[in-house]
Formats: structure tokens, C-alpha cells, sequence
């Protein structure tokens, strides 16, 4: 197998991907942390972009963890992802549902209030978050 060095920085969630997956494949691999605010010359020299993370494979450098992930998923054992295809797509889909059920939505607009009010319509409280016509078919005249 390889000889895999690990360039990182300790901060940086996309070096985490990296060795995370290095990791769970039961990967060999030394670590080397580069101060990011003072670059190394060598460092210059084999990151094409200045980031990390940067895996050195033998004299060759990838770069990018979404790509270095890649890699060692095609040239390691141990598979992160089922091979079958119609498991591969359900643990996707539980991923996903995973994402979305734990996401807080935050709007980030302004709403200036409300635009009209009247005293026989209820069903409604609109506030200055609240859209105008919000919750609509809620809403009925009072007789």
C-alpha cells in the first residue's frame, strides 16, 4: 500500500473529511499540520492552491477533499459506501432525511409589518415575521 501523508491544518473541517476517512478505511497515514498565516516554502510549492488538505501519495500531491476522498474510496479496502447500488441510494436517502430533520430554517428578510387589520377577521395574529397572507385559509369573518 501507499506511503500516505496527511498535510493539514487543525481547523479546517475539510482536512477532518479527509482523515476521517483515512480513518474508518483503517488507513496508514502520518499528519503534518501547516501554519496557514506563514506558509512553508514546501508547502508553496506542492499546494497548487495554498489550502489544505493535501494528500502526498508516494511523490504525488492531491489536493481538494472531496477528490482525495474519492481516491482512497477507488484504491483502499474497506468501502465507505455500500457497493450495491439500490443500498448505496438508501443510505443517501437516510443521510438526506437526516439533514433535513434536524435543519432549522432562520429567515433572513425583513417584513415591515402588517398591512391591514380589521376587527372581524380572526383566525389570524399576524406579526412583523409573519407573512401577509399567512395561514390564509385559516381565516374567516366574524358575524
Amino acid at each position: 500500500m501507499a506511503d500516505f501523508t496527511l498535510v493539514s491544518h487543525d481547523l479546517c473541517p475539510y482536512v477532518q473529511r479527509a482523515a476521517i476517512a483515512l480513518a474508518e478505511k483503517g488507513v496508514g497515514f502520518r499528519r503534518v499540520n501547516v501554519d496557514l498565516s506563514d506558509k512553508p516554502d514546501w508547502f508553496r510549492a506542492i499546494s497548487p492552491l495554498g489550502k489544505v488538505p493535501l494528500l502526498r501519495v508516494g511523490n504525488d500531491v492531491l489536493f481538494e477533499s472531496a477528490a482525495i476522498v474519492e481516491y482512497l474510496e477507488e484504491t483502499t479496502p474497506h468501502p465507505l459506501h455500500p457497493l450495491d447500488p439500490i443500498k448505496r441510494a438508501a443510505l443517501f436517502i437516510k443521510m438526506n432525511d437526516l439533514v433535513i430533520q434536524n435543519a432549522v430554517v432562520i429567515p433572513v428578510l425583513w417584513r415591515n409589518g402588517v398591512s391591514a387589520s380589521t376587527a372581524k377577521l380572526r383566525g389570524m395574529d399576524l406579526s412583523g415575521w409573519d407573512s401577509t397572507f399567512w395561514r390564509l385559509p385559516y381565516w374567516h369573518r366574524q358575524a
